[in-house]
């Protein structure tokens, strides 16, 4: 059986991949451009920042089947054992209309019908059922699912996004060398930034109090020694 790829080659396939695949002004992406990351604390906002620039270069982070698995494995989404050609082309079409929906949430204008449509279409696939283990009390995780339960997982996420106590909290990041989309679910729900963004956010308000805090030290203790 196949299985999915380290996630850790996340990572270590950038440098190949940006080698590889020049865009359409010729330009080359960086292994920057190819990095693929978790921040928006939702699997449906995540997949569809797994194409970079929407709205410029639209930059293609699944570049192969290889890749695309093992994105899933790092979104902890169980793996078919295998994904073709055809599976990709079905994962970008969501992805497209995942993201338009998004976009229109965002913008606070009229979902395209057609992309709800798709939405939907994908997530007419059941998961796999339930099983118990061998112990009768412990749910027995499965070992892989079919390409198209993936992507039902995937729809079914955005669709409980959309429908949701988080409807009104769908943001996108005001960092603005930062494309993610994320939903706020902190208790105030005054989030700006996705998760990453966040966090440096954080780190730079704490440097910089720190620093005025050492300054205001120093002057103290110049006053005082003069």
């Amino acid at each position: 059986m196949t299985t999915a790829a380290n996630p850790q080659a996340l990572d270590d396939t950038a440098d190949t991949n940006a080698r590889g695949l020049p865009e359409p002004n010729g330009a080359v992406p960086t292994a920057k451009d190819l990095k693929l990351q978790l921040r928006s604390g939702r699997l449906s906002l995540d997949f569809i920042a797994t194409l970079g620039e929407w709205e410029g270069r639209r930059i293609e982070r699944i570049v192969d089947s290889a890749q695309w698995l093992c994105w899933l494995g790092k979104a902890r989404v169980v793996c078919p054992p295998a994904a073709t050609e055809g599976d990709l082309r079905e994962m970008q079409e969501l992805r497209e209309h995942a993201y338009r929906v998004i976009r229109a949430k965002v913008e606070e204008t009229t979902p395209p019908l057609d992309s709800l449509a798709v939405i939907n279409r994908f997530a007419l696939t059941p998961p796999p059922p339930p099983q118990i283990d061998d112990d009768g009390r412990t749910l027995k995780r499965a070992l892989m699912q079919r390409p198209d339960e993936v992507l039902s997982v995937i729809a079914r996420d955005l669709i409980d996004l959309l429908s949701g106590p988080l409807q009104n909290r769908i943001r996108k990041c005001e960092e603005e060398s930062c494309e993610f989309y994320f939903a706020d679910n902190s208790r105030p729900g005054r989030r700006r930034w996705c998760t990453s963004c966040g966090a440096a956010a954080a780190s730079a308000r704490y440097r910089n109090r720190r620093n005025r805090e050492l300054a205001k030290q120093q002057r103290d203790a110049a006053r005082a020694s003069s």
